[in-house]
């Protein structure tokens, strides 16, 4: 392949790396652009620099947080109302059901609800429902995404007393905490 340092193309702005035109044998033109590794330089072959969401900031797919500007907040997977039911202890039928028994001591289905004192659950306690979870190709349970999700209910809890004020109020705590920096 022939370099040509005669018929660059505009290149990036950022890094001042350049395309340059590559001629074959066929006489066809090629454009080869140079490879960027800086992660924060926007360039179309940098594998590692993303443009920012364009509805702003990161939106948590569970309690529905959006931090405001100057604000980290949390995403999903550090969400304090992150915690769900128990997968091996549902149905078979269920999508959500793994089979075998749970060997994790400090899971939620050994766990005291301190509101209805039943075991199995604690206040905090989600449903995995399809609804506001989804089954990924390697099996994890994640939250599904989207800008249509509903507020948190008492629907969503697996407590039969939540009450949609309490969940509220619990979601208004979670969204204060994240707001002041709390973990």
């Amino acid at each position: 392949m022939l370099h040509t340092a005669a018929s660059p193309c505009r290149g990036c702005r950022t890094c001042g790396s350049v395309s340059v035109v590559a001629s074959s044998a066929s006489n066809d033109t090629v454009i080869r652009h140079h490879p960027v590794t800086h992660p924060l330089t926007p360039h179309p072959t940098n594998q590692f620099w993303r443009p920012e969401p364009l509805g702003g900031p990161m939106q948590c797919a569970i309690c529905l947080y959006r931090a405001p500007h100057g604000v980290a907040g949390h995403s999903s997977r550090c969400c304090p109302l992150g915690k769900t039911e128990c997968r091996h202890q549902l149905h078979e039928e269920n999508p959500f059901y793994l089979a075998g028994p749970c060997v994790n001591v400090g899971c939620v289905h050994n766990q005291r609800c301190l509101r209805c004192h039943s075991i199995g659950h604690t206040m905090y306690t989600l449903k995995l429902t399809a609804t506001r979870w989804r089954v990924t190709m390697d099996g994890r349970a994640v939250p599904v995404t989207g800008h249509l999700q509903p507020p948190l209910n008492a629907s969503d809890f697996m407590c039969p007393l939540a009450t949609d004020s309490l969940v509220r109020r619990v979601v208004a705590d979670v969204h204060e905490r994240a707001n002041s920096g709390a973990d």
